[in-house]
C-alpha cells in the first residue's frame, strides 16, 4: 500500500472511532499505526538456552529504574513442552548484550500442565510486582492460562517466583472456548487487567476471548470471562473459516484508548490486524482490519512487548518469513505520540 492509501484507511477508521468514543486522543492511534507500519531499526532478541529452541513469543518490560530491558520466553527441544526462561539487557538499546537465559518457570510445577509445557509468557507490572501469564499445554490441549508473580529485581531468581493459579481455563461443552484457551495477551488499563486469549471450540472455530480482573484483585483467580470480542455490528471478530486461527497480540493503551493487535491466518500466510475497544460492557471493538508492518516478510505472527524508552517504542514482531530474524525487537518512532 502507498502511504496515502494507508492514511485514507486509517482516517476513515479514526473518524468512526471519534464518533463512538468521543475521545480526543484517538488520533494518536492513527500515528502509532503509521509509525509501526515502517519500523526505524531492529535489534537481536535474547539468546536461546543451550541445546534448546525458542518456540514462543517474547514479552517483557523496560525497567526504567534499573535501566534494563527484561524479557521472558518459552524454550524447549520439542515445541509445546516448554519451560519459561528469562534474560535481560542492561543499557538497551545502546547495548544488545543479553544475559544468559535462566529457567524461571518450570512446567513440572503446574499440575495441569505436567504432561505438556508452558510458553508465550505475557507480563504486566503492578508496583513492585511482575505478574507472568503463560499459555499452558496439558499434553493434548492448550489450557489453562497460568499466572505467576515475582518481585521486581528478582526476575532472574527461579526461587523467587510464586505460582498463583490459573487465570483462564477452557469453558464447558458448547462454549466458544470449550477446546482451548491459549495465547494470553495482557495489559492494565482503566483500573482493569485485560487478558485477551485465543479461544477455540470443539468445531475448530476460533475467536478472541476476553477475561478481566480489577487491578487490586489480580491474584484472585480465575479471572472473569466476558465472552468473545465483537465488532461494532455485534458480530464475532473471527476469520470466518473453521481451522483458521485468530490470535490476540499484546494490547497497548494510548491516550485512554485500548488498541488490540491480532494475527490471523488467511489460508496461505499470517497477517496482522488491529481492533480498538469501544464498549467493554458490550465487548465491542472497531475492527480496523489488516495493517501489517513492513518488515520484509509475509508471515507476521504477532506483536508484543510495547516497551517505551524515551521517544521510541520497542516491540517484538514474530516473523515466519524471510528478510529478518524471527522475533527481532523492532524500534518504532514515538516522538509524535
Amino acid at each position: 500500500m502507498s502511504i496515502n492509501i494507508d492514511r485514507g484507511k486509517l482516517r476513515y477508521a479514526i473518524d468512526v472511532l471519534s464518533i463512538y468514543t468521543k475521545n480526543n486522543h484517538v488520533d494518536l492511534i492513527t500515528q502509532l499505526l503509521l509509525n509501526l507500519r515502517n519500523p526505524l531499526a531492529n535489534y537481536p532478541r535474547p539468546p536461546a538456552p543451550s541445546g534448546l529452541n525458542i518456540t514462543s513469543i517474547l514479552d517483557g518490560y523496560y525497567d526504567k529504574d534499573a535501566g534494563k530491558l527484561k524479557m521472558w520466553y518459552g524454550a524447549a527441544s520439542t515445541q509445546n513442552y516448554e519451560d519459561v526462561y528469562y534474560s535481560e539487557c542492561p543499557d538497551f538499546p545502546s547495548s544488545t548484550q543479553w544475559t544468559d537465559p535462566v529457567k524461571v518457570i518450570d512446567k513440572s510445577a503446574f499440575s495441569a500442565t505436567a504432561g505438556g509445557g508452558i510458553r508465550d509468557p505475557n507480563v504486566v507490572v503492578l508496583g513492585d510486582t511482575v505478574y507472568v501469564f503463560g499459555q499452558g499445554y496439558d499434553g493434548s490441549e492448550f489450557r489453562p492460562i497460568t499466572l505467576s508473580k515475582v518481585a521486581k529485581g528478582s526476575e532472574n531468581d527461579p526461587t523467587a517466583y510464586t505460582h498463583i493459579g490459573y487465570a483462564v481455563d477452557k469453558g464447558a461443552s458448547g462454549e466458544f472456548d470449550d477446546s482451548w484457551t491459549a495465547s494470553p495477551a495482557v495489559c492494565g488499563l482503566l483500573g482493569l487487567i485485560f487478558c485477551f486469549y485465543e479461544a477455540r471450540n470443539a468445531s475448530d472455530n476460533y475467536s478472541i476471548g476476553i477475561a478481566v480482573q480489577k487491578v487490586g484483585s489480580i491474584e484472585t483467580v480465575p479471572h472473569t470471562k466476558l465472552g468473545q470480542a465483537l465488532d461494532i455490528n455485534g458480530n464475532v471478530i473471527t476469520t470466518g473459516v473453521a481451522g483458521r486461527a485468530i490470535v490476540p497480540s499484546k494490547p497497548f493503551g494510548l491516550g485512554g484508548v485500548l488498541l488490540l493487535p491480532y494475527s490471523f491466518y488467511n489460508g496461505s500466510v499470517w497477517r496482522v490486524g488491529y481492533a480498538v475497544l469501544l464498549d467493554l460492557a458490550e465487548k465491542k471493538f472497531y475492527d480496523i482490519g489488516e495493517f501489517s508492518p513492513n518488515i520484509g516478510a509475509e508471515n507476521i505472527a504477532h506483536i508484543h512487548l510495547w516497551a517505551r524508552i524515551d521517544d521510541k517504542i520497542y516491540v517484538t514482531i514474530g516473523n515466519w518469513g524471510t528478510g529478518s530474524t524471527p522475533d527481532n525487537i523492532f524500534e518504532i518512532d514515538a516522538s509524535n505520540l
